[in-house]
Order: structure tokens, then sequence, then C-alpha cells
């Protein structure tokens, strides 16, 4: 016997679920799909084996190992995709909104970063975490702490390469007034702090 189904007519023994291979009755219920055959558990099982399939594919989430699927909010960092979830600052825990840092491949805010990897000013024992000046492995925050040993004034450079003291004065240092910029030699370290050659 011939049964018509799908745009095709197929003898009765050979109408079939797509996955099971379980022979449907005449008079039983199937699912067309794709051209195919099938029987209420074959698709349940077809749903599920695109799934699987769906998360073989996917990327990993760099915090919980697990597959990041389209439609799911996800964030792309270090060279990795996160579940938005997922992507959170390594020391507490707590979830990263954008800004970050990275310290061995790991992330982490702002605070816990300068907290935890960030060097301290030299002059007022502050966390760095903006301009800085280093000199013989000593660092200042720039240009508010960087100062010259010898008069006391912080070092600016300004637009003419010349440094120029800071401060609410507005003036310079009286002997970093002869211009040249740092790269001409007029600033140096001795014993690790940093002086205009003049001032010395």
């Amino acid at each position: 016997a011939f049964v018509s189904a799908i745009g095709y007519k197929w003898l009765a023994r050979n109408l079939r679920c797509a996955v099971t291979g379980k022979r449907f009755e005449l008079d039983e219920e199937f699912f067309p799909l794709d051209g195919l055959p099938y029987s209420s558990e074959g698709l349940e099982i077809l749903k599920e084996q695109q799934r699987r399939a769906r998360e073989e594919a996917a990327p990993r989430c760099g915090g919980c190992g697990g597959p990041v699927l389209p439609g799911e909010k996800y964030v792309e960092a270090l060279g990795e995709v996160w579940h938005e979830e997922h992507f959170v600052d390594a020391s507490t825990g707590e979830q990263l909104d954008g800004v970050f840092f990275e310290h061995e491949k790991l992330p982490y805010g702002p605070a816990t970063y300068f907290a935890k990897f960030g060097v301290a000013c030299d002059l007022c024992g502050e966390t760095i975490v903006d301009e800085f000046v280093e000199v013989g492995g000593r660092s200042w925050h720039y240009p508010s702490c960087f100062q010259c040993a010898g008069t006391g004034l912080p070092l600016i450079e300004d637009g003419d390469g010349a440094a120029a003291a800071g401060g609410s004065a507005g003036g310079r240092c009286p002997v970093a007034s002869s211009g040249g910029g740092w790269g001409a030699g007029t600033l140096f370290e001795w014993r690790g702090d940093p002086y205009r050659r003049e001032a010395f």
C-alpha cells in the first residue's frame, strides 16, 4: 500500500520517523520538517541534537566555561567572550561595567587593580592612576608631585620644552627658566631624586 505524505508517495512500510526510524501506522500522526517525517519523539530528539550542536559551536565563556549562545548578553574582552554576568573583577567578584584593567590575563576594576598592582607616588604616597614620571626607580604623580629636589618646586615641562614650576603662584622654578627641555640634559637624577642641573 502507498501513502501520500509530504508531497511524495511512500510505501507504507517505508514511512518512518527520520530520527528514530520507527514506522508510522497508517492512522498515526507525524510532523513534516524539511521534506522528512518525524514522530513527536523524533522532533524532541532533533531539537536536543540541534541545541547541542549550537552549544558545541558557540564560543566558551571566559568566566564559567559554558557556551555563549546567540541572543545572550556578552562581553568581548581579553581575547575571550564572557557572559555579561560572568565578566567580574578577579579579586572581588563584582560585575565589571566596562572600565577594567588586565593583570596576568584576568580582569580587575580600577579600584582593585590600583590597590593591588598600582605604584605609590614617592611624594604623597597615594596610588598613581594617571600620568606619572619615573626617575631612578621611583615614581611621582605628574605634574603635581614631581618636584626639583634642589628647589622643592614642581617640575612641569611647558610647551617650549622647558621645566616650569607648578603651583598657584604660576612662577617658574628659579633654575628652570634656562629652557632646553628634558631631552637636552637639563634634568638629571642623583641618589634617586630629580634635579634641574642648575639646582644641584
